[in-house]
């Protein structure tokens, strides 16, 4: 469990300096992507910034998009990755996802290993790419988040 939370915070850090530009000629379709919402929020990050890293079994998807003006990022962790698996992430203890609201540590939440309560579904993994869906409720200790109707679809690297 503590490799995939090192994966993650390597994903959080690679993406906490990418910007939100698109270089897809229609954005309208971008071929990889994160989207969600947060709270009620629409939050979309495209190609470039939607991003998987495979390694020792876990999947990590992390995307990160410009949001009422504020940097957001959504991080995803698979435990044992597979196609057609759906994690819960109240008691699996290899999922859990991280929200990022702002660069301030008190803006992270979590939820996985007890903490908050949602699913991932992994709808298809093959060929570097992986696509699914998720929603989760997550908890920074005093506050809670929604995120909702979430998909994604990215290209992932394998370490």
């Amino acid at each position: 469990m503590r490799s995939v939370f090192v994966i993650l915070a390597l994903c959080i850090v690679a993406l906490s300096g990418c910007s939100s530009s698109d270089s897809n000629t229609n954005p309208s379709t971008p071929t990889y992507y994160l989207t969600a919402k947060i709270d009620g929020t629409a939050f979309e990050s495209t190609s470039g910034v939607a991003v998987g890293v495979f390694t020792r079994g876990s999947l990590t998807v992390s995307g990160s998009a410009m949001v009422n003006g504020t940097q957001r990022q959504i991080s995803l962790v698979f435990g044992g990755a597979a196609a057609g698996k759906t994690y819960n992430m109240a008691d699996d203890g290899e999922s859990g996802a991280t929200l990022m609201m702002s660069a301030t540590i008190g803006d992270s939440y979590f939820a996985g290993n007890g903490v908050g309560t949602g699913s991932i579904t992994i709808t298809s993994m093959s060929g570097g790419e992986a696509a699914g869906t998720f929603s989760f409720v997550c908890s920074n200790g005093t506050s809670t988040k929604s995120v909702t109707d979430g998909k994604f679809r990215v290209k992932y690297t394998t370490i």
